[in-house]
Formats: structure tokens, sequence, C-alpha cells
């Protein structure tokens, strides 16, 4: 726990606060959890609104973001934003079956390979939508290619 909140405490230096695209947002607990795009920069925000305790700037072209495969009950995504030694993967589900389902999220944190927290967005707060990322990624000349599930330059043809 306490490696958590050492890692929850660390600022980036270069962290903007300017958002142009909001991306995905719920409330942890009294705390917000935001992913907002600014130009080619993804920003993740964690702590009480307003007074986020980290900041972590990531460029598009760095993203570590894995779309929905387009099949299954289940509409996931994940993007990760690394910090140092620590990983923050932001994720949110969807039961595309329940009619009455809402969307889901919330953040791993992890430190190298070991996962310190799973934290989960409080019922009913989580807005947005991952894809935007899709979107973005691809319009900096990259391509999804759904049988290995990375991403790489675009084939011109």
């Amino acid at each position: 726990m306490r490696a958590l909140a050492a890692g929850l405490w660390l600022l980036s230096a270069t962290a903007a606060t300017a958002c142009d695209v909001p991306v995905f947002s719920c409330d942890v607990g009294a705390k917000r959890l935001s992913i907002c795009l600014t130009g080619e920069t993804l920003t993740y925000s964690f702590g009480p609104s307003g007074a986020p305790e980290l900041l972590i700037d990531t460029d598009l072209s760095r993203l570590d973001y894995i779309p929905w495969a387009g099949v299954g009950r289940h509409l996931f995504e994940s993007v990760r934003l690394r910090n140092g030694d620590y990983t923050y993967e932001v994720w949110h589900s969807l039961d595309r079956l329940d009619p009455d389902a809402t969307l889901e999220g919330g953040v791993i944190v992890f430190q190298g390979d070991d996962t310190l927290a799973e934290l989960s967005c409080t019922p009913r707060t989580a807005r947005g939508d991952l894809y935007t990322l899709f979107v973005a990624i691809e319009a900096t000349g990259r391509c999804f290619d759904l049988n290995t599930r990375t991403w790489g330059a675009c084939n011109g043809g």
C-alpha cells in the first residue's frame, strides 16, 4: 500500500492541464480519474476533483491502447500509461447484451509485473469512450492489426 501511495503522489514534470477532448472519466470513491486528449497528447489525471495528485502525459505515438476485439458479450477496451516503474491501465467495459447495462471502468496500477491496486469506478459515474483513441492514433499514421493485436505503420495500399 505504501508503494501505491508513493506512486500516486509522483507528479509528471511535463503534465498538461488543458483538455480538448475528454476521453474517459469517473469517480473512484472521493477521487476523480480522467483521461483527456489535447492535440497528440493523452493526459491521465487522478486525485481530488480540481486538484489531481497525479498527472501523466503520453504522446499518441507511444500510447499502448488495446481496442475492443469486436466479438464477445462485453465491449472491453484499455489504455496503459507509464510513469517510471509504474503503469496505469485505464479500462472500460459495457455488457452489449444487457439493455440496462451501464458503463463500468477503473484503473489497475502495476509496478513492473506486480499488480499494486485495482480501483473500480463508483457505479454509474463512468463516462466516455476509449474508442476516441483509435481514431486519434490512426490520424497519426498508425494502424491496428486485428490479427496480431498490435499497432504499426499503415500499409498505403
